[in-house]
């Protein structure tokens, strides 16, 4: 191997170590948002993506308290999630740089756009069963609310869900983390795509939605012991 192509190799290998604080946090914060995703899905969540936008304001208004505690839920992981993704792109960048930077494209306006989905319909409709209001007004509010709640909710959808998976292949490239995580990773949110298109089963939702969340938890908190360790 000639001078050059070593030192070539040895520079795409280099990574700048991560500030302490950040190297410290990582992999405590990184699996926290999709963990919190994961246990509002199984144990407080009204829909595993098969009701209507009417029987989701039904059911919400059946049980307006879980829907609560579902916003605030929300409310976490929306500041947590750019945040793991914007920090896992640190441990891919240097030996996957485009299809980091691909992913992080996708993902980081996707994943700020959760904040419109929670205070767009989520908040709407837990206000309106809080509150007395007609459950038709308040479905077509929590819907209809503004065009840009529709251009938001496009973002989220296309942009977590290739995003992850650029994330998860971009891990498999730079061997950041071990394949089999890389590869859950990288279908995790494909499989919540699914979910939402195409499964009508309750039953067959909230499974799927389970394998989803607990690969994104691992790939996700793998990516933070990476960082932890200075890759």
């Amino acid at each position: 191997m000639s001078t050059t192509t070593l030192s070539a190799s040895t520079a795409a290998d280099t990574r700048a170590r991560a500030p302490r604080p950040v190297r410290l946090a990582a992999p405590i914060l990184m699996p926290l948002a999709p963990a919190l995703t994961l246990v509002s899905g199984l144990f407080l969540s009204l829909d595993p993506g098969t009701l209507s936008e009417a029987e989701l304001t039904a059911a919400v208004y059946a049980d307006p308290s879980r829907q609560g505690l579902l916003v605030w839920s929300g409310f976490f992981e929306a500041l947590l999630f750019p945040i793991a993704v914007i920090w896992a792109g640190r441990a891919t960048y240097a030996r996957a740089p485009r299809l980091t930077t691909a992913a992080m494209i996708l993902a980081v306006p996707g994943y700020l756009c959760l904040a419109w989905l929670v205070a767009g319909s989520d908040a709407i409709v837990w206000y309106g069963a809080t509150h007395g209001l007609d459950q038709d007004l308040v479905t077509d509010m929590a819907w209809g609310v503004h065009p840009a709640f529709n251009a938001a909710l496009g973002t989220f959808v296309i942009g977590h869900t290739l995003g992850m998976l650029l994330l998860g292949m971009a891990a498999i490239r730079s061997r950041a983390i071990p394949l089999w995580a890389g590869v859950g990773l990288a279908v995790s949110q494909p499989i919540h795509f699914v979910v939402g298109a195409l499964v009508n089963d309750p039953t067959i939702a909230l499974g799927m939605n389970t394998v989803s969340g607990i690969l994104t938890v691992l790939g996700l908190g793998l990516l933070g012991r990476a960082i932890f360790r200075g890759r």
